[in-house]
């Protein structure tokens, strides 16, 4: 998706956090973690929380373009700024974690939004471009839910926010099959992660 209209599912979520989290809103602006927010989806994610009142940590691995985003929201960086953020490495997210922490002292919300897609007939995908695909897509949610997943159970509250694909239910031959089992993962991940989310430490 490249289009910087909010398309209702993504509103949806966005005012979804805001009323939950509400309550906490009136004191202190929400800090919310985007990843893959450079550009596409992520980054109309991005900028509707930070419209929304919330500052906004944009990870990206592509950085540049990352800070790009951030001072366009916030010239400052005092409601935006970027992470290079390799989402493959569980390093990098719980870096991402302490950095945020170091700028603002809190993190009320993470969207596992990174992902990538090249279309590829199913007999031609080499394993090179699958666990790529697994990794970037699946492994990163993976990863974002057990690092931001026990900082929320220790801070006492927190969201986190994966973003699926109807690919993930239905094959999505479109996207190719390694997305469309990437994603299916993701959904499985999720609702599993719902039922067995971190306690206190």
């Amino acid at each position: 998706m490249n289009s910087c209209a909010l398309s209702p599912p993504v509103l949806k979520l966005v005012l979804k956090i805001r009323l939950l989290d509400g309550r906490r809103q009136h004191d202190r602006q929400g800090v919310v973690l985007v990843t893959g927010a450079a550009r596409g989806l992520g980054a109309v994610i991005a900028r509707r929380f930070h419209a929304s009142g919330y500052r906004v940590a944009i990870g990206d691995i592509t950085f540049n373009a990352a800070q790009e985003l951030a001072s366009e929201l916030s010239a400052d960086h005092s409601t935006a700024f970027a992470l290079n953020l390799d989402v493959t490495s569980k390093d990098d997210f719980s870096a991402a974690r302490d950095a945020i922490l170091d700028k603002w002292q809190r993190i009320d919300a993470l969207v596992n939004n990174a992902g990538t897609s090249k279309v590829v007939p199913v007999m031609d995908i080499t394993a090179e471009q699958f666990d790529h695909v697994i990794q970037v897509n699946l492994r990163s949610v993976l990863f974002g839910c057990q690092v931001f997943g026990q900082h929320f159970a220790d801070a006492g509250a927190g969201r986190i926010v994966n973003i699926a694909s109807l690919a993930g239910q239905n094959g999505g031959s479109a996207t190719g099959v390694h997305y469309a089992a990437s994603k299916g993962g993701v959904i499985t991940l999720t609702r599993f992660s719902r039922v067995t989310s971190p306690r206190a430490a």
